[in-house]
């Protein structure tokens, strides 16, 4: 009885039922069983339709899913760029002092207090550094918000 819990199989059930209403040849019968044959093709018709749509659908979000995804990847590949000028040695980690000059050239300076608040919540263990995967978890968060 699981296809009862879809469009479709609840039309062809009404389609099945309406022709063995029909069968008795009353006038009753032919009332009701012309009725639910009626009902259990729009039915039909309208599984056909959703099925159709959410298929455009899944295309649509499949679409727009790859687009994230690579803009996503130049997002990254353009604030590992932009770290890299300010991480001579490589190790994944700046000194909180180069956060503000990094915020700039990434196309965001910021306030004294406004970077004052960023070294503390991306510097929590205050040793003077941030690591690169934090701070563009950070970016990415601060990059969404507008500036009033």
């Amino acid at each position: 009885a699981r296809f009862i819990t879809t469009l479709g199989g609840r039309g062809f059930f009404y389609l099945y039922v309406g022709s063995l209403i029909l069968a008795k040849w009353t006038l009753l019968s032919l009332g009701v069983g012309g009725y639910m044959i009626v009902v259990g093709v729009l039915f039909i018709a309208q599984s056909y339709r959703v099925s159709k749509e959410l298929k455009e659908a899944e295309k649509e979000l499949n679409r727009v899913e790859g687009e994230a995804k690579k803009q996503t990847a130049g997002f990254r590949t353009k604030v590992k760029e932009a770290w890299q000028k300010y991480d001579p040695e490589g190790d994944g980690a700046i000194y909180t002092k180069k956060l503000g000059r990094l915020c700039k050239e990434l196309g965001r300076p910021m306030e004294k207090e406004s970077l004052k608040e960023a070294k503390a919540q991306l510097d929590a263990d205050r040793l003077g550094e941030i690591d690169f995967e934090d701070f563009l978890r950070w970016w990415a968060k601060v990059s969404l918000v507008e500036e009033p």
